[in-house]
């Protein structure tokens, strides 16, 4: 498969998900991009006039397939990043690679990445984690960064401690980073930072200033 990230879109995807694939060895990649998926051969099955030869001689001369029929390197090749496939397991995408994905890259027990469990650490309301990865996912790729979601968590989360905020009246995650981007006037260039909230003027007025108590033995 030359052009992954065109699948990765079509499937609603992210990179992230693409690299879990690339973690557990069950998709193959190249240096230049193409991919191959591993168990292609066991889960499909063309007779012999519906193939046709890969355009991507050189990756293929890199592959063997085993005994179960799985692609797998070649003894040379294997772990050799100058023959083809490289040894990070990492989408080859240069707008991810040099800024996100060594920075998001997951470990195998991990299905978030690095900067939204930082994200999700800062945020002041625990609920609904994988709806919030999912908008979280969605804005990097509408340009927003990572630096500047966290901003806006850390203005809002706080915002939400000066007001005494009810649990109930915060944001879940999601809500906060969806598609309208509510998380943009916390912002720092669009962020004005709240002030604690003040007692009404009646219930300073009235404030009591004796001992009701006190008051109620002396009556009795």
């Amino acid at each position: 498969m030359g052009n992954p990230k065109s699948i990765i879109r079509q499937c609603g995807a992210s990179v992230d998900d693409m690299n879990v694939l690339l973690a557990k060895r069950y998709v193959l990649q190249f240096e230049s991009g193409v991919i191959v998926i591993k168990h292609w051969k066991i889960n499909n099955y063309l007779r012999n006039d519906r193939t046709h030869d890969t355009t991507y001689l050189e990756e293929r001369d890199t592959l063997l397939v085993d005994e179960r029929g799985a692609y797998t390197e070649k003894p040379e090749f294997k772990g050799n990043s100058d023959c083809g496939i490289p040894t990070d397991n990492q989408v080859v995408d240069k707008r991810y690679t040099e800024n996100r994905l060594d920075k998001n890259r997951l470990d195998k027990n991990n299905i978030y990445s690095v900067h939204f469990e930082e994200f999700w650490k800062n945020y002041p309301r625990k609920k609904e984690k994988a709806n919030a990865n999912k908008c979280y996912q969605a804005r990097l790729r509408d340009g927003f960064s990572e630096e500047q979601l966290l901003e806006a968590c850390i203005n809002y989360a706080a915002d939400c401690e000066v007001t005494k905020r009810e649990e109930r009246y915060i944001k879940l995650g999601a809500t906060f980073l969806s598609a309208s981007t509510p998380f943009v006037d916390y912002l720092n260039e669009n962020y004005t930072p709240a002030k604690a909230t003040k007692k009404s003027s009646f219930e300073t007025e009235n404030k009591r200033t004796y001992d009701y108590d006190a008051l109620m033995k002396s009556v009795t």
